[in-house]
């Protein structure tokens, strides 16, 4: 995993700003459930950010978000009760406590993996992970809602943080494309590293059988790996 030597169009961000110290500041503040953070304790998993000059990664977060992240001799685990009290408590913390939190780890290049940067400290990185807010067609599934309004507020502040953001990551070049159409052209670096697949889904196939040899008594079983939304396109009769 390139930490911060990783390629943003030929640039690189975050460069060693004392010797070969480099510290990387995680905001894991509003990864409380779901693909966040699991992607999280996948990344933190995967990582080996010394072979990229990274000596040490901090993470705020909840409780239970950083009881879920694996142990690592370079990861450090900042838990804060007020993370854990509110969208407000955190967008609160986001803004005025942790530049000062960041500051008093010397982080050196922070990074906001959901999407939102609530701070103004620098450099920062974030990643878009979430395309509901940029695709106006499914957006509109969700009409006069709060599911519906959510998603608008997060389509302004995605924007306004992609546009202010020293770096973004893209999943893929489409999310690339379809986002920067609604933000305009972004001043940051931006690079594409799509998500990994864990070797514990590196599992042989299993034995296929004709659709005759199921029945009422010996069912079909499907596995769907996602929540049932307007967007998912799934069907009940």
């Amino acid at each position: 995993m390139p930490w911060c030597n990783s390629s943003f169009g030929g640039a690189s961000i975050g460069q060693t700003y004392r010797g070969d110290i480099l510290i990387i500041g995680i905001d894991a503040s509003n990864l409380l459930q779901g693909g966040g953070r699991t992607h999280l304790i996948e990344l933190i998993s995967a990582a080996e950010p010394q072979r990229y000059g990274v000596q040490q990664v901090v993470v705020w977060g909840c409780q239970t978000t950083l009881d879920a992240l694996p142990e690592r001799p370079w990861l450090v685990k900042r838990c804060l009760p007020v993370l854990a009290s509110g969208v407000l408590s955190r967008a609160l913390w986001q803004r005025y406590e942790l530049p000062k939190a960041a500051r008093t780890e010397r982080i050196d290049l922070l990074f906001t993996p959901g999407g939102t940067i609530g701070t103004d400290f620098r450099p920062v990185v974030t990643m878009s992970r979430n395309m509901l807010p940029f695709e106006w067609r499914e957006l509109r599934r969700y009409g006069a809602s709060l599911t519906g309004l959510r998603l608008l507020i997060l389509r302004y502040t995605q924007s306004q943080s992609f546009q202010m953001a020293d770096g973004i990551i893209f999943l893929t070049r489409y999310a690339q494309n379809s986002i920067t159409r609604v933000t305009g052209p972004l001043a940051g670096l931006t690079t594409i590293i799509p998500h990994g697949i864990n070797q514990r889904f590196q599992q042989p196939p299993k034995p296929q059988k004709p659709i005759s040899a199921y029945s009422n008594v010996q069912p079909y079983r499907l596995l769907y790996v996602s929540i049932i939304n307007f967007y998912n396109g799934v069907r009940f009769s």
